[in-house]
């Protein structure tokens, strides 16, 4: 379960991530998102301006303190509560923008990944190669960190903070110039000196934190993939509580998510570990900024260059440029989040833009309304052999059932037709504009309204009422056709013989023209899977179906036979694949 979690972090090149970054920049709603991201800088200017001005009354209140005006001192502090209130209201738009952004961000990005992920089967590709862990977990919390907080309002913070840092560091510089020191009985001007002791240090630390944090981001990296997979083997506890119940199969569950658990526990300790040093060095280096400021202001006070009112625009500029200069360290494990996410969703758009393997079975149209298929073999992924080459044609409007024993090929068969097995070689020439419909023997049933569950794959306004009434009533699901609209979870609420009914029903609803059914009666009785049949072959007489089935009451129901067979010698091959020796068409 874990083993993708062990693999190497992937790198994420500078155009890769512009690559992914830009996209909403460049969108249909580039407009309103550029917009949106100048009035952010905009309204932060604006707060730093203000900032700027509470500095200066700042100094000149402490003056006035100093000298005991009060009149000087309530003016002051009633300028500064106007700017303050101003303040209160610029942060608060600002912040509503930027919530506005996220939003529409992420709401692009959502699509713009999940209609990739969907479109051409490649989430089914993705899967099957196992070449991505959780892509789930890619879409919602990934795509979340990096457009929420701890990403766009983090960058939008991050500009804010540079803004500042700029601004304060005129007036630190335009505060240092005049200072001097007394140093064994001389005066000596330092101009500048404030300014370049704290930048040095600052950045100094925030260098530092650079270089113990690294192990850091490739901790979190891992530790959001092992949370993906114990969240994971959780849902599949509950989606298949029924058969684990009836297995009794607790131990055997806890043993599994105990190992998922335990891995996250593994892996906190490096991001434990990393965190220690990433936290003591940028705290250290935060605690630490906020003396330097008193002990180079202190002597030009002390030495009668500095007034009081100066001292405290000293240490409060140094203040804000502090919070500006350290704030990557004070915001590393956020950023080490984002840069984990980012690293997670680049290789996710990497993966959904990469071509498909080369099918070695080529899939065409054919010329009339037979499906053929020519000198088709089926392999396993590693290569060995599923299936001799067989050739067949099945007409439109027939009815041919295949049969054979277990791991033959038989579902893979129905497989290659859908285009979803590529392992072997031949050909396969299916009726072209004629509409299939897949029917396999577990039928996947949706969350929602019962409705949505019988019209899918379609929706549900496509069809009225009274058709998936009439729908159920003929598949003997009678009983539901009042519950259309109710939402529930269907597939534990009817039985697996009910699920396969509803599927039926799906089928009189879609009506395609050819169907495909993979012991899609398995839960049936031979009564309701001989009734099914026939509703089939009489509401659509030009539906060409071509099913698997094992039971011998399902094969009478079949014009022709399509015999899998094992291999001759009774050898089978590992993984659970055989070699047919023929495929025999037979009355």
């Amino acid at each position: 379960m874990n083993a993708s979690t062990d693999k190497p972090t992937p790198k994420t090149t500078p155009r890769a991530a512009w690559r992914l970054l830009s996209g909403y920049w460049r969108s249909d709603d580039k407009w309103m998102a550029w917009g949106l991201l100048l009035l952010v800088p905009a309204l932060n200017g604006v707060m730093v301006y203000q900032s700027l001005l509470q500095n200066r009354i700042n100094g000149v209140m402490f003056d006035a303190l100093g000298a005991r005006h009060a009149g000087v001192f309530w003016r002051q502090i009633a300028l500064e509560a106007a700017i303050m209130a101003a303040w209160v209201v610029t942060y608060t738009v600002n912040q509503w923008i930027i919530q506005r952004l996220q939003m529409r961000w992420r709401t692009w990005m959502n699509a713009h990944f999940l209609g990739r992920w969907l479109d051409k089967k490649t989430y089914y590709r993705l899967d099957r190669s196992g070449a991505i862990d959780n892509p789930d977990q890619r879409l919602s919390e990934d795509m979340l960190i990096l457009t929420g907080d701890k990403g766009l309002k983090n960058a939008f913070d991050f500009l804010h903070q540079m803004g500042i840092v700029v601004v304060f560091t005129g007036v630190l510089w335009n505060l240092s110039r005049t200072i001097q020191y007394q140093l064994g009985g001389h005066t000596v001007a330092m101009p500048g000196l404030v300014v370049f002791v704290f930048l040095l240090f600052c950045l100094a630390s925030t260098g530092l934190v650079e270089w113990l944090g690294r192990p850091l981001l490739r901790a979190r990296y891992h530790q959001q993939a092992r949370e993906g997979d114990y969240r994971f083997a959780l849902v599949r506890v509950r989606e298949n509580s029924e058969p684990i119940a009836l297995y009794a199969g607790e131990r055997a569950e806890q043993r599994r998510l105990d190992g998922a658990f335990a891995a996250i526990r593994q892996n906190w300790r490096h991001v434990v570990r990393s965190t220690f040093g990433v936290n003591l060095s940028s705290w250290g280096s935060s605690q630490a900024a906020q003396v330097v400021p008193w002990l180079l202001g202190a002597g030009a006070y002390f030495a009668g260059t500095l007034s009081l009112g100066g001292v405290t625009r000293l240490f409060q500029t140094c203040n804000q440029m502090r919070i500006g200069l350290l704030w990557f360290i004070q915001n590393y494990p956020d950023l080490a989040d984002v840069r984990a996410a980012l690293s997670r969703l680049v290789e996710f758009d990497r993966l959904l833009d990469e071509p498909e393997n080369p099918r070695d079975i080529v899939v065409a149209d054919s010329q009339d309304e037979v499906l053929r298929t020519y000198d088709l073999a089926l392999h396993c992924p590693d290569g060995r052999v599923l299936s001799e080459p067989a050739s067949m044609d099945i007409k439109a409007g027939s009815t041919s059932v295949i049969v054979g024993p277990s791991g033959c090929g038989k579902s893979t068969f129905l497989l290659s037709l859908a285009g979803l097995w590529q392992h072997g070689s031949g050909r396969i020439e299916m009726p072209s504009g004629r509409r299939s419909m897949f029917i396999p023997q577990r039928p996947y049933v949706p969350i929602g309204t019962l409705k949505d569950a019988l019209c899918y794959p379609g929706m549900a306004d496509e069809f009225g009422d009274e058709a998936c009434a009439e729908a159920l009533q003929t598949c003997r699901l009678g009983h539901y056709a009042a519950l259309l609209g109710e939402t529930a979870h269907w597939s534990k609420r009817l039985s697996p013989g009910e699920q396969q009914r509803l599927a039926f029903a799906r089928v009189l609803l879609q009506r395609p023209d050819t169907l495909f059914l993979d012991e899609s009666t398995s839960a049936l009785d031979s009564a309701n899977e001989a009734w099914l049949y026939q509703q089939v072959r009489e509401r659509l007489p030009a539906c060409t179906v071509i099913s698997v089935a094992h039971r011998e009451s399902v094969i009478a129901l079949h014009q022709r036979k399509l015999s899998f067979s094992p291999p001759r010698t009774g050898e089978v091959l590992g993984g659970g694949c055989t070699t047919p020796a023929a495929v025999a068409v037979g009355s």
